[in-house]
């Protein structure tokens, strides 16, 4: 797990005339916090990234290893909490359907081996790639980009859950600016 702290700064690209107090840009970068390739065992969750303080996430990427047909798709998911609660949850599948599914089968389909891209994305959540293995017809990495605004005052972290029945691997880059 990759812990960090946000901490306001002494100057600010943006400071608005506000009583009593500054607001700074939350499209400021102010930190990535990075979890590298994590291992997450079956039937297990895991925290990959955890940021306190007051911020604004503004994108990030998923990363998955491991050996996702569209079942065990189903079983994979991804968490976003925010100041202590549950705010959005979803798993490789629901990705899969932001895209209408290209992705998936595309690959699924092609009856080859490689890396596999779709031919459309959704602005805000997207698969963006996946290495398919044809003859076991699943893809052992598949990644997908986050880029919307969620604002923090305490704290946010994006956890992993693997109700898989093999152990799988995982990686976020999450970017963080501060509290507008």
């Amino acid at each position: 797990m990759s812990i960090y702290y946000m901490d306001r700064p002494d100057f600010a690209p943006i400071v608005l005339n506000f009583p009593g107090r500054p607001l700074y840009s939350g499209n400021a970068l102010a930190l990535e916090a990075v979890a590298d390739w994590t291992a997450i065992t079956a039937g297990s969750e895991e925290t990959l990234v955890s940021i306190y303080g007051t911020g604004r996430f503004s994108g990030g990427l998923l990363g998955f290893g491991g050996s996702f047909d569209w079942a065990n798709m189903a079983s994979v998911e991804a968490r976003l909490y925010i100041d202590g609660g549950l705010k959005a949850k979803w798993t490789l599948q629901d990705f899969e359907l932001y895209i209408a599914l290209n992705l998936y089968n595309k690959a699924y389909n092609s009856g080859s081996d490689g890396w596999y891209y779709p031919d459309v994305m959704h602005p805000m959540i997207s698969p963006i790639g996946g290495r398919w293995n044809a003859t076991d017809k699943v893809f052992e990495e598949y990644y997908v980009m986050l880029h919307f605004i969620v604002e923090f005052v305490e704290s946010m972290e994006i956890r992993i859950v693997n109700n898989t029945s093999s152990d799988i691997t995982a990686i976020v880059r999450a970017i963080a600016g501060y509290y507008p």
